[in-house]
């Protein structure tokens, strides 16, 4: 069961993701999935800001140093009285004014990119949920590699400018040699390529 209150809503009747990438002819970049949508319930803040919205996109373990950073930056964000949604893989613990949790689910027990691609997907469907009526302008944030292909997707669906935090790029974790280790850098340069601001730590 979630925590933070979150539970499992229903199936959507349509993929939200699907038909906006086909309106824009982006229906190439998405894979079919061998899962169904998942979306969570939300953890509500607990009062409704006045300013802009900030999305953050991060696939991280909510306890590591990543996750431990992008919990910080979302209370800060809030205190400057923005309406900060976290879109993530499991629920962050915090009580922030202005913070919205959205809890997408683990992926599952697949390699790492098809589990960063699913949570790409949801992560996907997730947003365009929250902010399907809205025409105001929604800043995006993602949180090292995982986050790239989600926010790629959205810059295109959405022409909106994504801002890419990395704490640490694949040729410094690893010497390259393996499969998995070259198809995230590809990521990770891709990202840096397409990021209208980079935040290196």
């Amino acid at each position: 069961e979630p925590r933070n209150g979150a539970a499992l809503a229903h199936e959507p009747e349509t993929d939200d993701l699907r038909m906006e990438a086909e309106r824009n002819g982006l229906g190439s970049l998405l894979r079919k999935s061998r899962h169904k949508t998942v979306l969570l319930t939300p953890t509500p803040s607990h009062e409704t800001p006045t300013g802009p919205s900030v999305a953050l996109f991060c696939y991280e373990e909510p306890a590591s140093a990543v996750g431990q950073f992008v919990i910080r930056l979302a209370t800060a964000l809030a205190a400057r009285d923005l309406a900060v949604h976290v879109f993530c893989r499991k629920a962050f613990e915090q009580d922030a004014v202005g913070v919205t949790v959205h809890a997408l689910g683990d992926p599952g027990e697949e390699e790492l990119l098809e589990q960063v691609q699913e949570f790409t997907r949801r992560a996907c469907n997730a947003f365009l949920h929250e902010f399907q009526e809205t025409s105001a302008h929604v800043a995006v944030m993602g949180f090292e590699w995982s986050s790239v292909q989600a926010l790629s997707i959205l810059r295109g669906i959405k022409n909106i400018d994504m801002l890419l935090s990395l704490h640490s790029l694949e040729r410094q974790r690893s010497d390259l040699s393996s499969e998995i280790s070259q198809r995230i850098e590809e990521i990770e340069v891709a990202g840096l390529r397409e990021a209208k601001v980079v935040l290196v730590h």
